[in-house]
């Protein structure tokens, strides 16, 4: 009973939810057949709030908006309305549903099976329908509970998510809800089953247009909200480009030139996601964004728009050179690096080949034992960029920048070196001969737990994979 009562209340919740005035009293009238135990009631109560919250909506894009596919629904219901053939008066309330996921694209495919599952069950309720034993269709209270929810959440408490509604929408989702994610493959099941899937391509080019006004120079809430917009608009690139490089070039001008100078760091983001942006822009924005990088810009927003600006990889490197490997900037710096996608990766490979022999160089050239073991990181965070010829300069130079020394300053390193062994021969197995000599080398330099490396190195000749 308590259980019930408690379904109840939540039911009853759920007409805050709903704006239209005459569609609440069709859900309370539902609610109400439902605590007394008429399900069937209510399943037809429910389906009549949606045929007419669906015909309101229909009307409100065609007369607010001038959708031509809801004038031509609207048309046709009129049609039918006035038709003197009284058998066809109601042949609209069947086929509105339909009209507005096929061609109206006011819902997504799961909504639409959603509503349509509440059509076919008002059919079985008001309708003498046996099933195979004889008897009338007896909803269940959970499959009458489940309508009436999906029918408030799908559509009632919702606009039509077409033009300006889908943004409004939108707009709603990332600034009001506190459930919309914060991460990029969350945000992208979220846009899929509310925003992209349901609407035109007119619309989704609105969509791409609203995310950089948002994200550029439009007055937001919280500054949190404008990363959501950034994951909206990475969301969107990667699921329809073709929509985004449709739009008029002049028109992403515009927008980038009333930029807030003040977000212009965000402009380093939305780079990194459509680089074809930085061509889109105009000559006046783009000497007002070099000013950025060159006066304001962290080294990090740098590094992350290194392939469009290729002439900030000398500043660069002198920065790389000139700090301390155990600040936490420097480490987030070469994180921020190892972290770039392939393609990134790949443009700036010169750059990236100067990082990686600068940091072999600080480990191999270690001065003391402490230093070799801080330097060590270093190896550890470039694992994944290296190449063949990088692991043979390596141990090469641990070899020969240590020998002058009567201590070798790495010998509490060989952590790091099983470490890079195990994760690179069968990448590199040319590597092998190097490796060879270097344990050679290592044996009488009192490096700790070397024969560790050395089993290992031996077990790869039995057995290479």
């Amino acid at each position: 009973m308590v259980k019930k009562s408690s379904q109840l209340a939540d039911l009853e919740a759920l007409t805050l939810n709903v704006h239209d005035q005459t569609v609440r009293a069709y859900v309370e009238e539902s609610i109400a057949s439902y605590s007394v135990g008429a399900y069937r009631s209510a399943i037809v109560s429910i389906w009549t709030a949606v045929v007419y919250d669906l015909y309101q909506k229909v009307r409100y894009l065609d007369e607010q908006y001038g959708d031509k596919a809801a004038k031509i629904c609207i048309e046709s219901i009129d049609k039918i309305r006035k038709s003197p053939d009284k058998k066809q008066v109601s042949a609209w309330e069947r086929t509105i549903l339909k009209d507005g996921y096929e061609k109206i694209k006011m819902f997504t495919l799961t909504e639409y099976e959603h509503l349509e599952r509440i059509q076919q069950d008002r059919h079985r309720c008001a309708h003498p329908v046996l099933d195979s034993d004889g008897f009338l269709f007896q909803p269940s209270p959970e499959l009458t509970r489940s309508h009436i929810r999906t029918a408030v959440d799908v559509l009632f408490s919702q606009p039509p998510i077409i033009g300006k509604p889908a943004v409004d929408a939108l707009e709603r989702d990332v600034e009001t809800s506190v459930y919309f994610p914060n991460k990029l493959e969350d945000v992208s099941k979220a846009l899929k089953n509310r925003h992209i899937l349901s609407t035109s391509n007119k619309y989704r080019v609105n969509l791409f247009k609203f995310c950089l006004k948002k994200i550029l120079y439009l007055d937001i809430n919280k500054p949190e909200f404008i990363n959501r917009y950034i994951l909206v608009f990475n969301v969107l690139i990667y699921e329809d480009r073709g929509n985004f490089e449709s739009i008029d070039r002049k028109v992403i001008a515009s927008i980038f030139d009333n930029a807030k100078e003040e977000r212009y760091n965000l402009i380093v983001e939305l780079f990194n996601i459509a680089e074809s942006l930085w061509n889109d822009s105009s000559d006046f924005f783009k000497e007002k964004f070099k000013i950025f990088l060159k006066e304001s810009a962290t080294n990090e927003e740098k590094v992350r728009v290194l392939h469009i600006f290729p002439e900030l990889e000398k500043e660069l490197l002198k920065y790389v050179e000139s700090s301390s490997v155990d600040t936490e900037h420097y480490k987030h710096f070469i994180s921020l690096i190892t972290g770039l996608d392939t393609d990134r990766i790949k443009r700036i490979e010169k750059f990236i080949k100067r990082i990686i022999r600068h940091n072999i160089d600080l480990y191999c050239k270690s001065k003391s034992w402490y230093q070799g073991e801080k330097n060590a990181v270093l190896i550890e965070r470039i694992i994944d960029l290296l190449k063949e010829e990088d692991i043979n300069y390596l141990l090469e130079q641990a070899v020969i920048q240590q020998e002058m020394d009567r201590n070798d300053q790495l010998n509490g390193t060989t952590d790091t070196m099983i470490n890079l062994f195990e994760k690179t021969i069968n990448k590199f197995p040319n590597t092998i001969n190097s490796w060879h000599n270097f344990i050679k080398k290592k044996r009488n330099r009192n490096w700790y737990d070397l024969e560790k490396l050395e089993q290992k190195i031996a077990n790869y000749d039995s057995f290479p994979f």
